[in-house]
């Protein structure tokens, strides 16, 4: 699949640190499905914008008035697992062309970390997936792990940075086995302030 084209001016809306909530979401999405001549959007930069899982799940409902984004920022917004959810929609939704996605700092927890690796598994375009600093728990590296190895065409960036409850329980160990594999393709992996231990680290320069 050939890459999109760089996007200009128009195809890039950055909108960080504005209390847009979940009625300003609905205005964008709406707005954005009435205008005629509007550019194709391919960047939306939400960090820091007062949403919560209700916003995310009128976006995913209606994903198909942005399928052309290929860079969604979600991070600083408190999605909490039900977002995490709804963002799994936005993921499995077919016409989706989403190759980055950002959910730093969202209180993912487990239920909304794992129920978004599921679905990246099977977004083909999916090329970088960034989730720092959600909580992400032991219990979560076997999704994790599983979205590795399964991952058609791998990533260029999977950023876990900031998650020290995964190396409970050998989970940094888990997590370098699957990256071992042959078939396993990571380019750039940031376990930054994930508890990595001297263990760990030989595990996964192995």
């Amino acid at each position: 699949m050939a890459p999109p084209p760089a996007p200009t001016a128009g195809e890039t809306l950055g909108w960080a640190r504005n209390q847009l909530g979940g009625v300003g979401a609905k205005a964008f999405v709406a707005g954005r499905s009435s205008g005629e001549d509007q550019s194709p959007l391919r960047v939306l930069v939400l960090t820091q914008c007062g949403l919560s899982s209700a916003a995310v799940s009128f976006a995913a409902d209606s994903w198909h008035r942005l399928s052309c984004v290929t860079e969604l920022v979600l991070s600083s917004n408190a999605l909490g697992p039900d977002g995490g959810l709804e963002v799994a929609k936005l993921l499995s939704d077919k016409k989706s062309h989403l190759e980055t996605l950002e959910l730093n700092q969202c209180d993912l927890g487990a239920e909304g970390v794992n129920a978004i690796a599921s679905a990246a598994a099977r977004c083909a375009a999916l090329r970088q997936l960034h989730l720092g600093d959600n909580n992400v728990p032991a219990s979560s590296v076997a999704p994790l792990c599983e979205l590795i190895t399964t991952k058609q065409g791998g990533f260029a960036t999977l950023s876990l940075r900031n998650n020290p409850g995964m190396a409970e329980n050998d989970g940094i160990r888990k997590l370098a086995a699957e990256l071992a594999r042959p078939e396993t393709a990571v380019t750039s992996l940031n376990l930054s302030q994930c508890g990595v231990t001297p263990l760990d680290l030989t595990a996964l320069l192995a």
